[in-house]
Protein backbone atom coordinates (compact mmCIF):
# COMPACT_ATOMS: atom_id res chain seq x y z
CA UNK A 1 0.00 0.00 0.00
CA UNK A 2 1.21 3.30 -1.05
CA UNK A 3 1.31 5.95 1.53
CA UNK A 4 1.36 9.73 1.51
CA UNK A 5 2.33 11.94 4.84
CA UNK A 6 0.77 15.56 4.75
CA UNK A 7 1.85 18.03 7.59
CA UNK A 8 0.29 21.12 7.54
CA UNK A 9 2.17 24.13 9.09
CA UNK A 10 2.54 27.79 9.70
CA UNK A 11 5.60 29.67 11.58
CA UNK A 12 6.22 26.53 13.49
CA UNK A 13 10.14 27.58 13.94
CA UNK A 14 9.44 30.91 15.75
CA UNK A 15 6.42 29.02 18.20
CA UNK A 16 8.26 25.80 18.87
CA UNK A 17 11.29 25.08 17.03
CA UNK A 18 9.45 21.75 16.13
CA UNK A 19 9.60 21.60 12.25
CA UNK A 20 13.54 20.02 11.80
CA UNK A 21 12.22 17.29 14.71
CA UNK A 22 8.80 16.19 12.44
CA UNK A 23 10.78 16.19 9.45
CA UNK A 24 13.83 14.23 10.32
CA UNK A 25 10.94 11.60 12.30
CA UNK A 26 9.02 11.12 9.18
CA UNK A 27 11.60 10.60 6.98
CA UNK A 28 13.64 8.48 8.97
CA UNK A 29 10.52 6.10 8.88
CA UNK A 30 11.48 1.92 9.44
CA UNK A 31 9.23 1.69 6.31
CA UNK A 32 9.02 4.59 4.79
CA UNK A 33 6.13 6.78 3.18
CA UNK A 34 5.65 6.80 -0.92
CA UNK A 35 5.83 11.32 -0.70
CA UNK A 36 5.94 13.50 1.90
CA UNK A 37 4.17 16.53 1.24
CA UNK A 38 4.43 19.59 3.67
CA UNK A 39 1.90 22.42 2.98
CA UNK A 40 3.29 25.78 4.11
CA UNK A 41 1.76 29.09 4.78
CA UNK A 42 4.77 30.56 6.82
CA UNK A 43 6.62 33.93 6.96
CA UNK A 44 9.59 32.94 9.49
CA UNK A 45 12.42 30.02 9.36
CA UNK A 46 9.85 27.18 8.68
CA UNK A 47 10.20 26.98 4.67
CA UNK A 48 14.16 27.08 4.96
CA UNK A 49 13.85 24.42 7.01
CA UNK A 50 11.63 22.16 4.96
CA UNK A 51 14.10 23.55 2.05
CA UNK A 52 16.68 21.26 3.59
CA UNK A 53 14.77 18.25 3.43
CA UNK A 54 14.02 18.72 -0.42
CA UNK A 55 13.85 16.56 -2.48
CA UNK A 56 12.33 13.71 -0.10
CA UNK A 57 9.90 16.54 1.22
CA UNK A 58 7.87 18.08 -1.51
CA UNK A 59 7.11 21.91 -0.10
CA UNK A 60 3.50 23.53 -1.30
CA UNK A 61 4.27 26.66 0.00
CA UNK A 62 1.23 28.92 0.15
CA UNK A 63 2.16 33.23 0.00
CA UNK A 64 -0.90 33.53 2.75
CA UNK A 65 -1.49 31.89 5.95
CA UNK A 66 -3.92 29.15 5.36
CA UNK A 67 -5.30 26.97 8.72
CA UNK A 68 -4.59 23.80 9.35
CA UNK A 69 -7.76 22.36 7.84
CA UNK A 70 -7.34 24.05 4.68
CA UNK A 71 -3.83 22.84 4.13
CA UNK A 72 -4.76 19.44 4.84
CA UNK A 73 -7.31 19.65 2.24
CA UNK A 74 -4.74 21.24 -0.30
CA UNK A 75 -2.34 18.32 0.63
CA UNK A 76 -4.83 15.50 0.00
CA UNK A 77 -5.56 16.82 -3.44
CA UNK A 78 -1.93 16.49 -4.12
CA UNK A 79 -1.43 13.29 -2.84
CA UNK A 80 -0.89 10.15 -4.87
CA UNK A 81 -1.01 7.77 -2.05
CA UNK A 82 -3.57 5.08 -1.44
CA UNK A 83 -3.65 5.94 2.27
CA UNK A 84 -2.85 9.83 3.25
CA UNK A 85 -0.96 10.02 6.87
CA UNK A 86 -1.20 13.33 8.66
CA UNK A 87 0.96 14.32 11.41
CA UNK A 88 1.17 18.11 12.68
CA UNK A 89 4.54 19.94 12.48
CA UNK A 90 4.96 19.98 16.27
CA UNK A 91 4.72 16.07 16.54
CA UNK A 92 7.21 13.56 15.91
CA UNK A 93 6.74 10.44 14.69
CA UNK A 94 7.94 6.91 15.96
CA UNK A 95 10.52 5.28 13.43
CA UNK A 96 7.60 2.43 13.09
CA UNK A 97 4.59 5.19 12.09
CA UNK A 98 4.12 4.32 8.77
CA UNK A 99 4.99 0.57 9.21
CA UNK A 100 1.92 0.20 11.72
CA UNK A 101 -0.29 1.69 9.72
CA UNK A 102 0.73 -0.52 7.06
CA UNK A 103 -0.03 -3.44 9.43
CA UNK A 104 -3.05 -2.39 10.05
CA UNK A 105 -4.79 -2.01 6.67
CA UNK A 106 -3.38 -5.23 6.07
CA UNK A 107 -4.22 -7.22 9.03
CA UNK A 108 -7.80 -5.35 9.14
CA UNK A 109 -9.66 -6.00 5.71
CA UNK A 110 -11.87 -3.37 5.29
CA UNK A 111 -10.54 -0.88 7.58
CA UNK A 112 -11.36 2.73 6.24
CA UNK A 113 -8.71 4.08 8.62
CA UNK A 114 -5.53 3.75 10.71
CA UNK A 115 -3.45 5.65 13.44
CA UNK A 116 0.23 5.00 14.16
CA UNK A 117 2.31 5.94 17.40
CA UNK A 118 3.10 10.13 17.60
CA UNK A 119 4.71 11.75 20.46
CA UNK A 120 5.32 15.06 21.15
CA UNK A 121 8.42 17.34 21.90
CA UNK A 122 8.91 17.71 25.50
CA UNK A 123 5.59 15.86 26.17
CA UNK A 124 3.33 18.62 24.82
CA UNK A 125 1.93 16.87 22.54
CA UNK A 126 -1.83 15.91 23.31
CA UNK A 127 -1.70 12.42 22.03
CA UNK A 128 1.61 11.82 24.24
CA UNK A 129 -1.02 12.98 27.58
CA UNK A 130 -3.29 11.26 26.37
CA UNK A 131 -1.34 7.90 26.24
CA UNK A 132 -0.40 8.98 29.59
CA UNK A 133 -3.63 8.94 30.97
CA UNK A 134 -5.44 6.04 29.22
CA UNK A 135 -1.88 3.72 28.85
CA UNK A 136 -3.04 2.75 25.39
CA UNK A 137 -0.57 0.03 23.80
CA UNK A 138 -2.59 -2.04 21.54
CA UNK A 139 -4.24 -2.68 18.44
CA UNK A 140 -8.18 -2.43 18.29
CA UNK A 141 -11.07 -1.86 15.63
CA UNK A 142 -14.36 0.57 16.38
CA UNK A 143 -17.42 -0.48 14.87
CA UNK A 144 -18.98 2.65 13.56
CA UNK A 145 -22.05 3.80 11.44
CA UNK A 146 -23.02 2.29 7.96
CA UNK A 147 -20.99 4.33 6.06
CA UNK A 148 -17.89 3.34 7.85
CA UNK A 149 -17.62 -0.22 8.16
CA UNK A 150 -14.48 -0.55 10.56
CA UNK A 151 -11.90 2.07 11.62
CA UNK A 152 -8.61 0.64 13.15
CA UNK A 153 -6.86 2.46 15.47
CA UNK A 154 -3.10 1.12 16.02
CA UNK A 155 -2.21 3.01 19.53
CA UNK A 156 1.21 2.78 20.65
CA UNK A 157 1.93 6.80 21.98
CA UNK A 158 4.49 7.21 24.13
CA UNK A 159 4.88 10.18 26.70
CA UNK A 160 8.65 11.02 26.32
Amino acid sequence: MSISVVVPTYNVESTRGTMRQCLESVVSQDAPADEIIVVDSSDDGTTDVIREFEPAVRLIHLPQRTFAGDALNLGVREANGEAIAFIDSDCIAERTWIKGIREGYAQNDGAVGVTGPIRGPEDENVYARLDRILHLNHLSCLETADWVKRAVSYTHLRAH
